[in-house]
């Protein structure tokens, strides 16, 4: 595309201005998603996208007047952390503007994310103070979105004009915003629906609440979830029921191990159950732990616990 040589010199100094204010915000903003699990990145307005925009006649002095010369996102897993990260941007910028152009009319489905107008604050740490003057944009939107734009971005920008194209892919959006409340609210959403007894969640919701009861919050990992899969996993290699697990651990032989600071709940169960084992149980546990290619963590702490646990074939243990 030809453009104009007074344009390029503006361009060229425009971009050098951005680009210096862009190594002042990206730590600051990419800082500030990460609290909120997001992620961020950002972006120059190529010199014949600029040009083109021009072109459409919109703008007076276009340089002064066009906010996404430099415009950087901010993605969030679901729509609802979004006003809590824009109070997070004040810490760091001034916000100008704001465009959120969700249509309330429920026959439209004009399904857009929070644009920004902001710019640097003036008392935040940064040598060149004239930075502060230039505003950009700051788009802040879910996941899915974000997903969504990099999906469809060969669409909006193709040489085809195609009403049908542009249908489907306005269609394909709009499901999007359903997804990102149904994401919202998991929760909330989830107990709409009739609750569908499953025998594998039943065990471990058991096991959950066995280790919200038995272990302190310091003793139990973050991630519950997982806790519980992989203790129904060892329940399910020893022939073991959750009730035989609450035996081991509750007034049982497993009640010391669950009670030691050096061991987590993992390593706990495992103890537990192969020191109440026989050992042809055990062997039979060992089999069926070749046949399925599950390895077992034996740490020091525990073999300072129970020096048997050295018995524990090597082909059957994790190599740290």
């Amino acid at each position: 595309m030809i453009l104009s040589s007074v344009f390029q010199e503006r361009y060229a100094a425009t971009r050098d201005a951005f680009e210096r204010l862009e190594k002042e915000c990206v730590p600051l903003l990419t800082k500030a998603a990460r609290e909120f699990d997001g992620v961020f990145e950002g972006r120059h307005k190529e010199a014949e996208s600029l040009f083109s925009k021009i072109e459409e006649g919109s703008y007076e002095h276009p340089f002064a007047e066009i906010t996404d010369i430099y415009a950087a996102t901010i993605a969030l897993p679901d729509v609802s952390r979004i006003p809590h990260i824009r109070a997070r941007v004040w810490d760091d910028f001034e916000e100008l503007d704001s465009k959120w152009h969700r249509s309330s009319n429920p026959f439209e489905f004009i399904y857009d994310d929070l644009h920004l107008i902001i710019r640097l604050k003036p008392n935040v740490q940064i040598l060149d103070k004239s930075l502060s003057d230039l505003k950009f944009e700051l788009q802040i939107k879910s996941l899915l979105q974000f997903a969504w734009t990099k999906a469809t971005h060969g669409i909006y920008k193709s040489r085809d004009v195609s009403w049908q194209r542009d249908r489907l892919a306005a269609e394909a959006r709009a499901m999007l915003e359903l997804l990102d409340g149904l994401l919202a609210d998991v929760s909330r959403a989830a107990s709409f629906q009739h609750e569908r007894e499953n025998a594998d969640y039943a065990r471990r919701r058991q096991i959950v609440a066995l280790l919200a009861t038995n272990w302190s919050s310091e003793q139990r990992p973050s991630d519950l979830r997982r806790c519980a899969v992989t203790i129904d996993n060892l329940l399910r290699l020893a022939k073991k029921s959750v009730d035989d697990l609450k035996g081991l651990m509750v007034g049982g032989v497993g009640q010391k191990y669950a009670l030691a600071r050096s061991l987590t709940p993992v390593q706990a169960v495992l103890v537990s159950l192969l020191t109440s084992m026989r050992p042809a149980q055990r062997n039979e546990f060992y089999d069926r732990a070749r046949e399925q290619e599950i390895r077992f963590l034996v740490t020091q702490e525990m073999l300072g616990l129970v020096p048997r646990l050295e018995d524990v074939p090597m082909e059957v243990r994790v190599v740290m």
